[in-house]
């Protein structure tokens, strides 16, 4: 549903501690935070919103929240309109250490395009992370995890992605555990994250809104119609995520 109220209002301007993170001295596509859940009260709920402009994957204690979902959030005129998207990560989090990882990529928000030469380009800067992560225990107690220079990032296997011209990825830097707890890279340069500007014009009214549309799905979850002899999925690339 789209918020009724200025949702960058309330979370921006009246939570000092939520940050928009990002870099302008790297291309930092993959950001990472590792936190303690410490309450001996069980988990009543665990909701984050989340906005990784221009497009974002999610993964908690080493898993992809949606493996499915794609292309998040939807493309808007990001200075009038910047959505963001809610999860329950209640089953996922767990008391004790924990781990949150975000994948970033260009999106139409940083995004190189084909334009005549007397055109401005339409790129509003590197790509940028939101998210607010509130824990509600049994107990009534309340913890809150958000996007701030406590996180870590870096540049990861993907060394450039456009819309237009596809992804060029070097796969010595993949790791496969960089989104779980105790994660130890000794290869790679994990720096703090920038504060980056907030893409919204609030002046000019812009708003941030909780996504509403049904998302993009890829893989066997895409599938909307009905087949006389099922498919080899393990043979499938409708299988792979």
């Amino acid at each position: 549903r789209t918020s009724v109220f200025n949702l960058h209002e309330y979370i921006m301007q009246k939570n000092d501690d939520v940050h928009w993170i990002g870099s302008t001295q790297i291309y930092m596509n993959e950001l990472r935070k590792e936190f303690n859940v410490s309450s001996t009260s069980p988990i009543r709920t665990a909701t984050v919103l989340i906005s990784g402009i221009g497009y974002y994957e999610l993964y908690v204690n080493g898993q992809s929240v949606d493996p499915s979902r794609k292309l998040d959030p939807g493309w808007t005129t990001y200075e009038k309109r910047t959505l963001m998207v809610s999860y329950d990560l209640t089953p996922m989090i767990k008391g004790g250490m924990n781990a949150v990882g975000v994948k970033l990529g260009n999106g139409w928000y940083s995004q190189e395009q084909y334009v005549p030469p007397s055109a401005s380009e339409p790129n509003y800067g590197p790509p940028r992370l939101m998210f607010a992560l509130s824990i509600v225990f049994v107990s009534s107690e309340t913890m809150s995890v958000v996007s701030d220079q406590t996180w870590k990032g870096r540049q990861g296997s993907i060394v450039h992605d456009s819309v237009y011209n596809g992804e060029i990825v070097d796969s010595r830097n993949d790791r496969v555990d960089w989104a779980k707890v105790g994660f130890n890279d000794s290869f790679s340069l994990w720096v703090t994250p920038e504060i980056m500007q907030s893409p919204i014009n609030v002046a000019a009214n812009g708003q941030l809104s909780l996504q509403d549309m049904p998302p993009i799905r890829a893989g066997v979850d895409a599938l909307q119609f009905e087949i006389d002899n099922p498919l080899n999925l393990e043979n499938s690339y409708l299988s792979k995520e």
